[in-house]
C-alpha cells in the first residue's frame, strides 16, 4: 500500500471503556462481579478491565484451559486476591466462606469476578474449549493456599 494511501484507524483506549462494579456481592463484598463494556468499530473490538478501579495491583496471570466438565481450583488463598475472567466457554465457579455458599457463572470476557483472601472456591469448565484468565496480586507461594473447605 502506498504510504500516502494510509485508511484512518480507530483507536480504542481503556478510557473508553468502563469497569463498573456489578450489585451481585457475596460474602459482605469479599467476592465482587465486575463488568465492562466492550468498544469497537467495523475492524474489531476491545474489552479492558481497568484493574485499578478493581482494587488490584496484578503481581502475576495464567491461563487455565480445561476440557467440558472439568473441575479445577479446590482451593483458597491466605492472602492473595485473584480476578477471574473467561476468555471463552463458560465457567461456572463456586465458593464458599465459612458456612456461606455462592455460585457465579462467567461466560463472557465482559464480567470479572474478583475473590479475596479467605475464600474457597472451586470451577467448573464447560463448553467447547473453556478457558480461565486469572490476575492474582501476589507471586506463586504454595504457603498461601488452603485446600480444606470451610
Amino acid at each position: 500500500m502506498p504510504s500516502g494511501d494510509i485508511r484512518p484507524r480507530s483507536r480504542f483506549g481503556s478510557s473508553d471503556a468502563i469497569t463498573t462494579r456489578l450489585s451481585d456481592r457475596y460474602f459482605d463484598g469479599q467476592a465482587t462481579l465486575w463488568a465492562v463494556d466492550r468498544v469497537g468499530d467495523d475492524t474489531g473490538s476491545l474489552v479492558s478491565f481497568d484493574v485499578a478501579s478493581v482494587g488490584l495491583t496484578v503481581a502475576r496471570s495464567f491461563f487455565v484451559r480445561a476440557h467440558d466438565g472439568a473441575v479445577r481450583g479446590g482451593h483458597g488463598h491466605r492472602r492473595g486476591s485473584q480476578l477471574l475472567i473467561c476468555v471463552s466457554g463458560e465457567v461456572e465457579v463456586r465458593m464458599r466462606r465459612t458456612r456461606q455458599e455462592a455460585s457465579v457463572v462467567l461466560s463472557s470476557v465482559e464480567q470479572g469476578l474478583l475473590i479475596r483472601p479467605g475464600i474457597w472456591s472451586k470451577q467448573i469448565f464447560r463448553g467447547v474449549d473453556p478457558v480461565l484468565n486469572v490476575l492474582s496480586d501476589v507471586p506463586y507461594d504454595p504457603d498461601d493456599y488452603f485446600d480444606d473447605m470451610p
